[in-house]
């Protein structure tokens, strides 16, 4: 009725029958008995092995067969208890562990006993509620939580609880870290660990009870020890250190309300700014100002940090960081706005927590007026911005402008006519610096919004850097021709003395190539509706501004000159024309792709404005001759097409002392109907193939011209 009662029965088959526990005992001893093997292996493993892992198994029968000599761990790397805890069996669990299961053990795969809160089969589920149970009865029965272990084969042994923070499981920890909590945390590196790995995964339930453990064992006073630069340690304090590790604000705000006199506030380095970093509620951020001793402290910049270039040592590198360190700081609200502000006026949900937290910095007593300072490359001095130009800029590199902003700023004492960009060359006022290092924007509409407000506050528009560049000066160097117009309906002057190496504005627009051609040629018509002096030469070459669009390969520029009255014949030093500079341009800011063309188009322009395009320089050369010379066979071809050239002026150039090279050779002998010569002749380089028949009715027609 209950089983086979065969002398040849296994003992899994015992064990495994459905004869009641009593009847399997007698089984078992009648095996026994037989000479049979309590510990004998079925599918490498034995009976008990198997039973732990049933989870309706009788413990009777596993006491039994305990008390018989089972063994619970076996050569072959078995472990019953392992067993018991993966299948969530906590009365085995205990039962074997009472029997003396070793969990210093690990199986033939390395794993030990926390492996297996881990390793789990996918079925049965195994909840959060019993792997705590489970852990719970591995205490009770001798577990030694604050033992070392070897999780990772190849790393060394470490706290039960560091591997559960690493796990980020919170049930196993709240569960550890109860009233009566075994869990040692003096003299180990868990507290630490908690606030440098603490995510949104660690809730106040599990934070709260490791901090009641720390305090119990008296650890507040000690605080936490960090390194901020190479030569110096610091001393900080649980909330110091979660701030800056950047834990969860439920977790600092637990440790304010619960530490009320907890210093927050470390001199190297601002644990504020890590909070306004971490976008904080601007009232937890406002009770963390209100414990920082001096809001205006500058503090080591967030951005922008020195890098190895790969070339410098080591030593080098550290002396470059070091010393930019010393120099390259600023407050925190300075800070806060480099951080935050592009962010705040292109997201409206993050402009409502920017805009209050910025006014609790300022309430609680922060400087608008006080920027940072950043060595920049290859500068021998370090610059300054100020807070005010921060938040300008972002607007103008979005697009988007908020009066709000600004107006928060200025309420609480922001000079706008004090706060200046210092520099190796000097000062610059506020709007003379937006203009000139604001230049890649294209949103000119918000600038000048930006202008009008600060005007009617009472900037004075009128303010002058060191040089004498004024604000329209720098308005037409930087491109900005709308902004432009409105300074001089303000009546700032067109015609500021400016340093003798500071360019004519005319110059500073057409050499600006960093904004497009369209908002040069609209800033050049600015200029020269309001009067601006066409001709003007400046520099040692005496360069007119056509003879730098020229160069430059700036047509639009070119043409908004001559349709003013530039004169296109003008002469430079040695003899140099608007022409003769197109053609040596070997660049266009107009047009990079095709820069050949974008000379023959201005040479055009050049011709059709009544420029003598066989006009030569002191030293003789033409033109023509330039463009052979060169090598340039667009522009020769264009020349070709806009001026009748005589014989001799063909044969000049065919004749001089220069070799040329055959397209030009062949291409003069064609126009002066004249035999070509052999390469070896000198007056080619190099042959070109062509159709002698063609050639020569080519040749004749050019001829014909030429003469007519």
């Amino acid at each position: 009725m209950f089983g086979s009662t065969s002398k040849t029965d296994t003992l899994e088959t015992i064990c495994f029958s459905d004869a009641p526990t009593s009847k399997k005992r007698k089984l078992i001893d009648r095996y026994l008995a037989a000479k049979g093997d309590i510990n004998a292996l079925s599918d490498g493993q034995t009976v008990l092995h198997q039973l732990s892992q049933d989870r309706d198994t009788e413990s009777d029968l596993v006491r039994y067969l305990l008390e018989k000599g089972a063994n619970i761990e076996t050569p072959e790397g078995e472990s019953a208890l392992f067993a018991a805890i993966t299948s969530y069996s906590p009365e085995l669990a205990a039962l074997l562990l009472q029997h003396g299961a070793r969990l210093d053990f690990h199986d033939n795969q390395g794993r030990g006993w926390l492996h297996c809160f881990f390793d789990l089969p996918e079925s049965p589920v195994y909840t959060h509620a019993q792997r705590s149970t489970m852990l719970g009865v591995l205490l009770a029965n001798g577990l030694d939580i604050n033992q070392p272990i070897l999780f990772h084969p190849e790393a060394e042994k470490r706290h039960p609880v560091d591997v559960l923070l690493e796990k980020q499981d919170r049930f196993l920890l709240m569960r550890l870290f109860q009233v009566d909590s075994p869990v040692r945390l003096t003299g180990t590196s868990i507290l630490e660990a908690v606030f440098r790995h603490a995510g949104s995964w660690m809730t106040l339930e599990v934070f709260q009870p490791i901090v009641a453990q720390a305090e119990r064992e008296g650890m507040r006073e000690s605080g936490f020890t960090l390194s901020f630069n190479q030569e110096q340690k610091t001393s900080v304090t649980w909330l110091e250190m979660a701030l800056h590790c950047g834990m969860p604000a439920p977790l600092c705000t637990f440790l304010l309300d619960t530490f009320p006199d907890m210093r927050c506030d470390v001199p190297l380095h601002s644990v504020l700014l890590d909070a306004l970093e971490r976008s904080f509620p601007p009232a937890l951020v406002r009770r963390i100002a209100e414990r920082t001793a001096d809001l205006d402290r500058r503090y080591p910049l967030r951005f922008e940090q020195h890098e190895s270039d790969g070339d410098e040592d080591d030593a080098e590198y550290e002396r470059d960081a070091e010393r930019e360190n010393d120099v390259n700081q600023g407050t925190v609200l300075a800070q806060y706005l480099v951080l935050r502000a592009k962010a705040a006026v292109t997201d409206s949900r993050v402009h409502r927590m920017f805009s209050s937290t910025l006014q609790h910095l300022l309430e609680s007593g922060a400087s608008p007026n006080i920027g940072y300072t950043m060595w920049e490359e290859d500068d021998d001095t370090p610059t300054t911005w100020p807070a005010l130009y921060t938040l300008c800029e972002a607007m103008i590199a979005t697009g988007q402008y908020h009066a709000d902003l600004l107006d928060l700023l200025i309420a609480h004492g922001a000079d706008f006519n004090q706060q200046q960009v210092l520099q190796e060359s000097g000062a610059l006022p506020l709007g003379i610096a937006l203009l000139l290092y604001s230049q890649h924007s294209p949103h000119e509409s918000v600038l000048l919004d930006l202008f009008q407000h600060l005007h009617s506050c009472g900037m004075n528009v009128h303010s002058t850097a060191p040089d004498g560049m004024n604000m329209v000066y720098a308005a037409a160097a930087g491109c900005r021709p709308q902004v432009l117009n409105w300074l001089v309906q303000q009546g700032v002057s067109l015609n500021a003395e400016t340093a003798n190496t500071l360019a004519p504005p005319l110059h500073r627009v057409i050499n600006n190539a960093r904004v497009t051609p369209e908002r040069r040629k609209a800033t050049l018509e600015v200029l020269l509706q309001r009067g601006m002096e066409k001709d003007i030469a400046w520099g040692a070459p005496a360069m007119t501004p056509l003879m730098l669009a020229a160069k430059q390969g700036a047509q639009h520029c070119l043409e908004v000159l001559l349709q003013y009255g530039a004169n296109p014949n003008v002469r430079a030093a040695g003899g140099m024309t608007p022409a003769l500079y197109a053609i040596t341009s070997r660049h266009s800011i107009d047009f990079p792709p095709r820069p050949e063309s974008v000379s023959a188009r201005m040479l055009a322009m050049l011709h059709a404005y009544g420029a003598d395009l066989c006009q030569s320089n002191d030293d003789g050369i033409t033109p023509l001759s330039l463009s052979v010379q060169e090598e340039r066979k667009e522009v020769f071809e264009a020349l070709l097409r806009l001026t009748s050239f005589t014989e001799e002026q063909l044969r000049s150039v065919l004749d001089g002392k220069r070799p040329i090279h055959a397209y030009f050779a062949e291409r003069l002998q064609a126009l002066l109907a004249l035999p070509v010569p052999h390469a070896e002749a000198g007056l080619s380089r190099f042959s070109v193939p062509r159709n002698s028949v063609a050639y020569r009715v080519g040749a004749e027609a050019e001829k014909s011209r030429v003469r007519q």
